[in-house]
């Protein structure tokens, strides 16, 4: 699911006639399930659905029907399931596929001889119990031959409403596009979808003393709750270039913290944005009252965001999470759904560092007034600081991975300096003797400040305090690169990891320079 950040083509189709599709709900599950008609471009239908379960929704040539849970998570695909593979897209023809069976991640369309004629003949591996190779597992899965199949589609159809590893799952709901058991955003081979893609991503950052890290220490649920309730944000964007956008809105369908009627999201940013209410409650940020929040206006480059604490617990905040932005432009309303691929729950940390006079060791948690706290700043005696970091760790996905939580793999890693109110970036001339699974995003002689330096080799693994990364930086090189001195100064020392994506986080490291 792998997204461009900076540019998002709000471009519209051809027009093509929608033909009507009939189906129905089974049971007593109206209420539990919203029905989308997912075209290759990522834009949707959403069906009516009455209180029987009966739906009707508008479908073309090549859509797909996906599941989102009332409350808010992706459920799974809509198939016509054989023996062996499983028809995925519709044809567009109008017809009745009748009352789905509801499954573990997915739904089937019993078969029939007039229900295949509404199918085209694409088809994906499936199996009776399990379904596709990605349901139930936010397609994180391997597929075999996907990486050459992937590779044959580098022309560029690479769109989120395409399967593009025929995993099951179309590539908007899955983290893992190429089918490499890789998440699209830490896969160097994944692409960047071309149009028609609003983002979202997280950001979590802390003190030492709000640091969590399970390499580091005992970490109970309840601390990752704590932590996640007071510290995570989403941001979500959207970057039009090519037609005109009037307004964006959020929809979260039930999600408990950003639903319209009981929503507990408390907005964030943008800071720049005229008029936004920050620190009240999402849910009545409704400024053209269609019952959905607004993405507030952004320049820089110009467009729609809005940022916000969701301020819940693990409970209620998951991958999977799905949300629908409703954007207008002057050529019409355009509905696309995205999902959340995975959010930190814990940190980067400073496992230790080395300033010439020897390795010293972290202990978490850290008080308040603990070493690198805003209270008693780490008193430096050279400018030359080797770091020994621990990866930050996420949810492992349910079905698809054991364990509760994963050491994240793939992330890139780098530096902010903090001087009084500024904040400069380093370069790569200015850091050196990087372990062995770190590697310099550019060049090591580049000159040219960056965000991230290196990106880390490794894969996904199983939390352990032996899982370090480490490097070198010449903090006096760094701020004499942006116009500072170092005598006696007292800095923070950004600490980053972050993926493709803009899914970041930092530990706010306090130093007094010699």
């Amino acid at each position: 699911m792998r997204r461009l950040l900076f540019i998002i083509a709000i471009g519209l189709t051809s027009p093509v006639s929608a033909s009507p599709l009939l189906g129905r709900l089974p049971g007593d599950s109206a209420g539990s399930f919203r029905v989308l008609a997912v075209s290759p471009s990522g834009s949707a239908s959403i069906a009516k659905i009455s209180p029987s379960g009966k739906f009707r929704i508008n479908t073309r040539s090549g859509v797909s029907l996906q599941l989102l849970s009332s409350s808010g998570s992706y459920y799974g695909p809509v198939v016509m399931g054989g023996r062996t593979s499983a028809n995925t897209h519709l044809n567009g023809s109008t017809g009745n596929i009748g009352e789905l069976k509801l499954n573990d991640g997915f739904a089937t369309v019993r078969r029939s001889r007039r229900r295949s004629r509404l199918f085209n003949s694409k088809r994906v591996s499936f199996n009776s119990t399990t379904g596709t190779p990605g349901s139930g597992k936010l397609g994180l899965v391997q597929v075999q031959s996907s990486a050459s199949r992937f590779v044959s589609r580098a022309s560029g159809n690479a769109r989120p409403g395409i399967d593009s590893d025929r995993d099951g799952i179309p590539n908007a709901f899955d983290v893992d596009d190429n089918g490499d058991l890789v998440f699209d955003s830490v896969d160097p081979a994944a692409f960047d979808f071309n149009d028609l893609f609003p983002e979202v991503f997280s950001d979590l950052s802390v003190e030492m003393y709000e640091t969590l890290n399970i390499n580091a220490a005992e970490v109970s649920t309840e601390d990752i709750d704590d932590l996640i309730y007071n510290n995570l944000s989403l941001v979500f964007l959207v970057i039009p270039n090519e037609v005109e956008v009037t307004s964006v809105d959020l929809d979260c369908s039930g999600l408990p913290y950003c639903n319209s009627e009981t929503g507990t999201a408390v907005i964030r940013g943008p800071q720049e944005s005229p008029n936004l209410p920050i620190g009240e409650l999402l849910r009545n940020f409704d400024n053209n009252s269609n019952g959905y929040p607004d993405l507030a206006t952004r320049s820089n480059p110009s467009g729609f965001e809005i940022g916000f604490f969701p301020r819940v617990k693990t409970r209620d905040i998951a991958s999977g999470d799905s949300y629908i932005f409703h954007i207008a432009t002057t050529k019409g309303l355009r509905r696309i759904p995205v999902t959340l691929p995975y959010y930190f729950v814990t940190t980067t940390a400073l496992a230790s560092y080395d300033d010439g006079s020897g390795i010293k060791e972290i202990s978490y948690p850290v008080s308040q007034e603990g070493a690198g706290s805003p209270a008693s700043p780490i008193t430096l005696a050279s400018t030359s600081l080797t770091v020994n970091v621990w990866r930050p760790q996420r949810p492992a996905i349910a079905g698809a991975e054991s364990g509760s939580y994963v050491d994240m793999g793939g992330l890139q890693y780098g530096v902010y300096l903090a001087v009084d109110s500024d904040v400069y970036r380093c370069a790569p001339a200015d850091f050196s003797q990087p372990s062995p699974e770190l590697e310099f995003l550019t060049s090591a002689e580049d000159t040219s400040t960056r965000e991230a330096i290196f990106r880390d080799t490794s894969v996904d693994r199983s939390p352990s305090s032996q899982n370090v990364l480490s490097y070198t930086i010449d903090l006096q090189s760094c701020l004499s690169r942006n116009g500072q001195s170092t005598n006696g100064k007292r800095i923070i020392l950004d600490l980053l990891a972050k993926d493709n994506d803009q899914n970041n986080t930092f530990q706010h490291v306090h130093l007094q320079l010699p």
